[in-house]
């Protein structure tokens, strides 16, 4: 009897010794098993995260990162040297003073996509140049942007209320064109501003077709847009003003160093 008592409490003993194990969640395809603050979780890039389980977050491979103002999983760093579109950033283009002009990035606090672009454009400029870099996800949206590039590609070069076609040689290689930067000003006289309003923004919208509703249609600067696989730089030059007229072609020689400046540099990082 006292055996079978003392048999009895070893084994309740050693019941109660072992732990219980969960058993291991199942992720789906595409995702990665974690344990953070003590739950098992499933982590994929994208996924809302707790900026407190951040160093967690980095034993399996993703880091807390700010997207758009929410708290979101982002891939970590490799320690290898970034190539591709990541790779544009910080960089300088060739032959441009670091005291002028600004190292490539996004010109947005909170960068966002753009009209079918698969990464934030990126842009560097000086006062009156600017050059932005805009990667795609397919050969269909890179084509739609090259052929008609929305207003929003301005970014923040504020005052371009379209882009206008402009014919004539480039002086780019590469596939490219000219663009005529239209923007509505008055042209001075009666019910054109005045004399003192000439070459004053006028307030109007302008129309598909390139008319103001108040003012006149003027250049206010050219660009040359380049295409390159799916990226599209466009190169664009301000600070000439042709009231009521388009831009002359020569005026793409302005804009054309710093396009080829573009494209040497995307060969650079491996995507020329």
């Amino acid at each position: 009897m006292r055996r079978s008592i003392v048999a009895a409490l070893a084994a309740l003993a050693v019941c109660v010794a072992l732990p219980s194990v969960a058993a291991a969640k199942t992720c789906s395809a595409g995702y990665v098993h974690a344990v953070i603050g003590g739950a098992q979780k499933c982590l994929r890039r994208g996924e809302y995260c707790a900026v407190r389980d951040r160093t967690q977050y980095k034993r399996y491979g993703f880091v807390c990162a700010d997207v758009n103002g929410t708290d979101r999983l982002e891939p970590k760093a490799s320690t290898a040297a970034a190539s591709g579109f990541a790779a544009l950033n910080g960089k300088r283009l060739a032959g441009t003073s670091s005291s002028t002009w600004l190292p490539i990035a996004s010109p947005f606090k909170h960068p966002t996509n753009l009209d079918g672009t698969i990464t934030p454009p990126v842009e560097t400029n000086d006062l009156t140049h600017t050059v932005s870099f805009f990667e795609f996800k397919s050969a269909s949206a890179t084509s739609a942007f090259y052929a008609n590039p929305p207003l929003a590609a301005r970014l923040i070069t504020f005052g371009i209320q379209q882009y206008r076609p402009l014919a004539g040689a480039t002086g780019i290689a590469a596939p490219a064109r000219g663009l005529d930067l239209r923007e509505c000003l008055w042209a001075g006289g009666a019910g054109q501003g005045g004399v003192a309003g000439k070459g004053t923004p006028s307030g109007g919208t302008m129309n598909a077709s390139g008319d103001c509703t108040k003012g006149t249609s003027s250049s206010i600067g050219v660009a040359i847009i380049v295409r390159v696989g799916n990226v599209v730089v466009i190169s664009q030059a301000t600070g000439t003003t042709v009231i009521g007229h388009p831009a002359g072609v020569a005026e793409l020689s302005s804009a054309a160093p710093y396009a080829r400046g573009a494209l040497k540099l995307l060969s650079q990082v491996g995507l020329g």
